[in-house]
């Protein structure tokens, strides 16, 4: 547990810093966190530190959809580029991450 709680709080420092630094803050940290999560999922020791304590602070589904919502009331075709960029990239840098995980 205490692993979680360090890669939780690893996770939320990395994500207020990027958010910071970079106005698609959101869009970054779910497609890195992507990429580590397919990584590093084959790596039992690490899942708690990395992917359900780093992973799971460090990406956000809830601020995604909120900003979804937000830009289909202003422009819907925004909305759907970014909902499928997203998505699409995410599941992208899964498969690569996994990918190269299973070469190295």
């Amino acid at each position: 547990m205490i692993s979680v709680a360090i890669g939780g709080f690893c996770g939320a420092i990395c994500r207020f810093m990027v958010s910071k630094y970079w106005t698609k803050g959101t869009f970054i940290v779910n497609i890195i966190g992507a990429f580590i999560l397919g990584v590093v999922i084959s790596y039992q020791a690490l899942v708690p530190l990395v992917v359900t304590g780093f992973c799971g602070s460090f990406t956000t589904f809830s601020t995604f959809s909120f900003e979804v919502i937000t830009l289909w009331q202003d422009n819907k075709q925004q909305a759907v580029t970014y909902a499928l960029c997203t998505t699409g990239f995410s599941l992208l840098a899964v498969f690569l991450g996994m990918t190269i995980t299973s070469i190295v």
